[in-house]
């Protein structure tokens, strides 16, 4: 079996966080098997010395996945949608494109096309909502506050 690793470095005034545990990463490494590579967050948790004397590295491994899902992907074939491992940091942007690509490519009746269109104007909703309140948490009380307000009065001014 063979290993590469990857460190991580000229990050500045960021820290890398692990999708995994949340834990600050150290670097990333990957394992190649079977034709396929997987990855993993490598926190280093400091040294110790062994039974002989020996200065050992203390990790603690999180397992992210390869960067592409072969067999999941194949069930998503219709939608021509690669399923990606928390390895790739892009990834939402990338389901984002191939979901735009895989409306276009469908015959789908105007109720359908209606239901997307709600559900992505709830998605822009919640991004500009997370930009001028500054944060997740706040998006979250924001959208249980128009709930709230919607159920009462009826009102249908807030995407859901």
């Amino acid at each position: 079996m063979s290993e590469e690793v990857f460190e991580l470095g000229g990050v500045v005034g960021r820290r890398l966080l692990c999708p995994r545990c949340g834990r600050v990463l150290s670097w990333i490494e990957s394992q190649h098997r079977g034709g396929n590579t997987y990855y993993y967050a490598i926190h280093y948790m400091g040294s110790f010395k062994d039974s002989r004397g020996k200065v050992r590295k203390k990790v603690k491994r999180c397992y992210l996945g390869p960067y592409s899902y072969i067999y999941v992907t194949q069930l998503h074939r219709d939608l021509n949608l690669i399923l990606r491992g928390a390895v790739d940091s892009n990834r939402a942007f990338y389901y984002l494109d191939a979901f735009v690509d895989a409306i276009l490519g469908m015959e789908l009746d105007k109720s359908t096309m209606i239901e997307i269109a709600s559900k992505l104007e709830r998605l822009v909703w919640v991004i500009r909502s997370y930009v001028e309140k500054g944060g997740r948490e706040e998006v979250f009380r924001a959208q249980s506050e128009e709930r709230d307000t919607k159920d009462i009065q009826g009102d249908k001014s807030t995407p859901s």
